[in-house]
C-alpha cells in the first residue's frame, strides 16, 4: 500500500470529451500541471472524415495539434505531452461530427521543490549531528 504523501505525489488521470461544434475550457489547479499526451476520436465517427484538432491559451494563438482520420488515425499521441501549467487557461476544439477525447495526466508542480526541500534539511540535520 502506498503512504499518503507517496499518493498525493502520484500523477492523476485527465480526460476531458469535446462535443462537436463546441470549444471545452480548462486549466490547471495552482500548483498544478496539466499534461496531454493522447487525443482519440469519440463514438461513431464518419468514416473518412478529417477532423482537425485545435488548441489556443491565452498567451498564443490557435494552432493545430493534429488530425484525426476514422480507420487511419483513430486516435494520436503527444510523445511526452503537452504541458499546460497553472495560470494557464487552455480552449480545445475540432472541426468533426462527433466528439474528440483528451487524455493525460495531473501533476504536481512542487514535487521538485520540496524534495530539494527536504534533502537540504537532511543535510543540515547531518552535519548537525557530526559535529556533536
Amino acid at each position: 500500500a502506498l503512504s499518503a504523501s507517496e499518493a498525493a505525489t502520484m500523477p492523476q488521470f485527465f480526460g476531458l470529451e469535446i462535443p462537436k461544434g463546441e470549444a471545452k475550457k480548462f486549466a490547471a489547479d495552482e500548483g498544478d500541471s496539466i499534461v496531454i499526451t493522447q487525443v482519440a476520436l469519440g463514438l461513431k465517427p464518419k468514416e473518412r472524415e478529417r477532423v482537425t484538432v485545435f488548441v489556443k491559451t491565452q498567451d498564443s494563438p490557435e494552432l493545430a495539434i493534429g488530425s484525426l482520420t476514422m480507420g487511419t488515425a483513430d486516435q494520436f499521441t503527444l510523445g511526452s505531452g503537452l504541458t499546460f501549467s497553472a495560470g494557464e487557461t487552455v480552449t480545445v476544439r475540432h472541426n468533426g461530427s462527433t466528439s474528440v477525447c483528451l487524455t493525460g495526466r495531473i501533476e504536481d508542480d512542487f514535487d521538485d521543490d520540496m524534495d530539494l526541500f527536504n534533502e537540504d534539511e537532511d543535510d543540515e540535520v547531518s552535519l548537525s549531528d557530526d559535529d556533536s
